[in-house]
C-alpha cells in the first residue's frame, strides 16, 4: 500500500514540476518576445535619427557650397571651406555622440525584460530550493 501511494505523489510531483517548466519557458519566451519587440522599435527609431543627421548634413554641404560659389577671393573661399569642415565635424561629433547614447539605452531597455524573467526564474528556484529543504 505505501508503494502504491508513493508512486502516486512522486507521478503528482513529476506532474508538477513538468507545469512548472512549462509556465517558465512561457514567462521566458514572452519576455524574449517583448525585448525583441523593445529592440525593433529601438532600431526604427534610431534608423529615423541617422536619416535625419543624413538629410541636414546634406543640406548643410548645399549652403556651404553655395556659399563658396559666391566667394569673390581665395581667402574668403578658404575661410569658408575652413568653417563648413568645421561644421561638417560637429555635427558628425554630436550625431555620432546622439547615436551611442540611443544604442546604449536601447541595449538596457532590450534586455530589461529577459533579465527581470531571469531574475524571477532565480527567485523562484531559490524558494523551492529552501521549501525543499
Amino acid at each position: 500500500m505505501t508503494t502504491q501511494f508513493s508512486t502516486d505523489q512522486m507521478a503528482k510531483d513529476m506532474s508538477k514540476q513538468a507545469e512548472d517548466m512549462m509556465a517558465m519557458s512561457r514567462q521566458s519566451y514572452d519576455a524574449l518576445m517583448k525585448s525583441n519587440s523593445i529592440w525593433m522599435s529601438g532600431a526604427n527609431t534610431m534608423w529615423k535619427s541617422m536619416t535625419s543627421m543624413t538629410n541636414e548634413a546634406r543640406e548643410k554641404q548645399a549652403a556651404a557650397m553655395k556659399k563658396m560659389m559666391s566667394c569673390k577671393t581665395w581667402n574668403d573661399m578658404a575661410e569658408t571651406g575652413t568653417q563648413a569642415a568645421q561644421e561638417a565635424l560637429d555635427v558628425a561629433m554630436s550625431g555620432a555622440t546622439k547615436l551611442s547614447e540611443q544604442s546604449i539605452k536601447l541595449c538596457m531597455e532590450a534586455m530589461q525584460p529577459i533579465n527581470d524573467q531571469a531574475s524571477s526564474a532565480m527567485q523562484s528556484a531559490m524558494q523551492k530550493a529552501k521549501a525543499a529543504a
